[in-house]
């Protein structure tokens, strides 16, 4: 297994205000995690968000499948500018 950011960041590493992208890769049911509410309601401040990410499981009856975690970005996306000749 390689290592890869989630294992070297933890939810106090974060941002109060910061959310957490949470897809399910079972039926893509996609939804956001205030950071703020994972330490305060479910206790999970001193965890690695590899170890947040294995706590999750999708929210829609019936599939409770595993979920992926992401950081939202910032970057401003812009559509395609160019033409065809």
């Amino acid at each position: 297994m390689e290592l890869c950011w989630k294992y070297e960041l933890q939810l106090l590493d974060l941002p109060d205000n910061a959310r957490l992208e949470v897809t399910c890769l079972k039926c893509n049911d996609f939804r956001y995690e205030p950071v703020n509410t994972l330490m305060i309601y479910r206790g999970f401040p001193q965890l690695y968000l590899d170890e947040v990410e294995s706590k999750f499981k999708c929210r829609l009856w019936g599939c409770a499948g595993r979920c992926r975690i992401s950081l939202p970005s910032e970057a401003e996306t812009e559509g395609f500018q160019g033409g065809l000749t």
